[in-house]
């Protein structure tokens, strides 16, 4: 028995090591693609050539595992939205518009499938958590020429609004979101005095980029970071919510600061108001998509229709309007069944893990889950973004990497009780392998 324990923990090591290194792989890949490729005239080859060598490495690594690999839930359900998003060529007007919608979210499938498995096994995400970062400072040096406070502020002048200032926005949010990742991998007071310091260049770009979509995440971020992050699992309470009521009070004065004082602050102000045309066309979108939901609530319009149909040229700045004017029902309950079953075992691998830094490590997954849906119910269609296809399947991974880890945690206790000559399988390991579908 203790050779078969060491043998186990010998190939449970192998493994680790095997996905970690196809992680690294994956994550150097996506720095590069959202960072040099971006800035290159070889732009498609970079993407692709890329694609084609870490999707190679993955089967590579695959194909020893795979009589042991479950699909997870979600990826049949993506696969069963796929099909069904289909059915809407037979509305669509614009055909063009139409693949390149369903290219998309082809896209998000595989990397949910592929990026799921790869963090499952191998147990880590801090290297995309530091590609993350990587891309964050890369967009900012690259985008900003002259840093200082008069770049941030001057409300109401629209001179920083460029073609890519939300996908700044956005990177420079999950650089922040990467850096509170990041946080509880390490204990040397000097590294996380670094994160600090990378947190502040990334909330400078964020401010540059004037994104509301990205101050909205950041707000979601800073609410829920303390009760969820912080305070839960913490060994001491007391001193974790002290250090959370700092942490509030400190965050409270700079979104002030920011709605005050800054152009962001501004353009967010303006969101508010009445008066604001933009504003009001958003809401207007949102109240056209449902009508458009409602003529045609079971096939939709088409994937990519929204614009043709509403007859606007616009999509509809709200994923759930988006997705249900353009999929129907089926294609509403199929992409969000894919959050529901993400939380239900995020929170079921919570009540199972007690560790304070496998704690931290699912309540982040939580929290970038909640800024998925709000950012996407507030702002954008995020199911056509490929930046942030990489944060939804990266919780997905986490979460099954948690169900996976519970799991061998229930087998080595099995193992460990007198056997009696017929196999019994616990009903927690059967509950959790249900779970880990």
């Amino acid at each position: 028995m203790i050779n078969s324990k060491l043998e186990s923990k010998d190939l449970e090591k192998q493994t680790k090591t095997r996905w970690t290194n196809l992680l690294i792989l994956w994550s150097v890949y996506l720095f590069v693609v959202f960072t040099f490729a971006k800035t290159s005239h070889y732009r498609q080859g970079i993407i692709w050539g890329g694609a084609f060598v870490v999707v190679y490495k993955f089967f590579a690594v695959f194909q020893s595992y795979y009589k042991q690999y479950k699909l997870p839930t979600e990826g049949k359900l993506l696969l069963m939205f796929c099909l069904w998003s289909f059915t809407g060529v037979i509305y669509a007007t614009d055909m063009v518009l139409f693949f390149q919608y369903y290219k998309y979210i082809i896209e998000l499938t595989i990397l949910v499938i592929l990026i799921s498995a790869i963090i499952k096994y191998s147990g880590d995400v801090k290297w995309f958590y530091i590609a993350f970062i990587g891309i964050a400072i890369f967009r900012v040096f690259y985008r900003i020429e002259d840093f200082g406070l008069d770049q941030i502020t001057n409300p109401g002048t629209d001179f920083r609004r460029y073609e890519d200032s939300n996908a700044l926005g956005y990177f420079a949010f999950m650089g922040i979101l990467s850096l509170f990742g990041l946080w509880m991998e390490t204990k040397s007071n000097i590294l996380r005095l670094m994160l600090v310091g990378l947190a502040m260049i990334s909330l400078y770009g964020l401010l540059y980029s004037a994104s509301r979509g990205a101050l909205v995440s950041l707000i979601v971020l800073v609410l829920l970071w303390p009760p969820l992050c912080l305070v839960d699992g913490a060994r001491n309470k007391m001193l974790a919510l002290l250090v959370s009521a700092v942490f509030i009070a400190v965050a409270y004065q700079g979104i002030r600061f920011i709605m005050l004082e800054t152009y962001l602050g501004w353009r967010f102000q303006t969101m508010m108001e009445d008066n604001a045309y933009t504003e009001m066309a958003r809401f207007q979108l949102i109240q056209i998509g449902w009508d458009l939901f409602l003529k045609n609530p079971i096939l939709g319009y088409g994937l990519g229709q929204f614009g043709e149909a509403s007859g606007t040229g616009r999509y509809a700045h709200n994923e759930f309007i988006e997705i249900a004017a353009t999929t129907g029902i089926p294609g509403v309950v199929l992409y969000y069944s894919v959050f529901l079953n993400t939380w239900r075992r995020l929170s079921w691998s919570l009540k199972k893990i007690r560790h304070p830094y496998y704690r931290y490590r699912l309540n982040m997954a939580r929290i970038g889950l909640i800024v998925l849906l709000i950012s996407g119910f507030i702002f954008s269609p995020n199911f056509i973004l490929q930046s942030t296809m990489f944060l939804l399947a990266i919780t997905i991974g986490i979460s099954q990497w948690a169900v996976r880890k519970i799991n061998l945690s229930i087998r080595e206790d099995d193992s460990q009780k007198p056997q009696t000559g017929k196999r019994i399988t616990s009903s927690k390991t059967r509950n959790s392998e249900m779970l880990a579908r």
